[in-house]
């Protein structure tokens, strides 16, 4: 399957997007059923399970702004974003803007 680079792009922006929100449901929403997520231990299998854990992250970084960076591609996958993490009071409002999706 040959991946479309603009999908791939917007996807991963509307991911980091929901990570960005504070709404765990939404970062939830974005795997299968079954699927699971890790975040700093073992998996959480399901979108209940996911859920309580990016709730988790959330309630420990209430003032958390992720930015997509890049895609890693490798052959016909895309295994994941780069990005980087900023909890901080003080991130500028064009931080902010990118983080929420509003351009830089």
């Amino acid at each position: 399957m040959m991946l479309e680079p603009a999908r791939l792009r917007d996807f991963a922006e509307r991911y980091t997007g929901a990570w960005c929100s504070q709404n765990a449901p939404s970062v939830a929403a974005f795997f299968a059923s079954n699927g699971s997520l890790s975040v700093n231990g073992a998996p959480a299998v399901g979108r209940s399970a996911m859920t309580e854990v990016a709730q988790g992250f959330m309630t420990a970084f209430p003032d958390m702004h992720l930015l997509m960076d890049d895609i890693v591609v490798q052959g016909d996958r895309a295994v994941r974003p780069q990005g980087r993490l900023c909890a901080n009071r003080l991130t500028s409002r064009r931080f902010r803007q990118r983080c929420q999706g509003r351009g830089a």
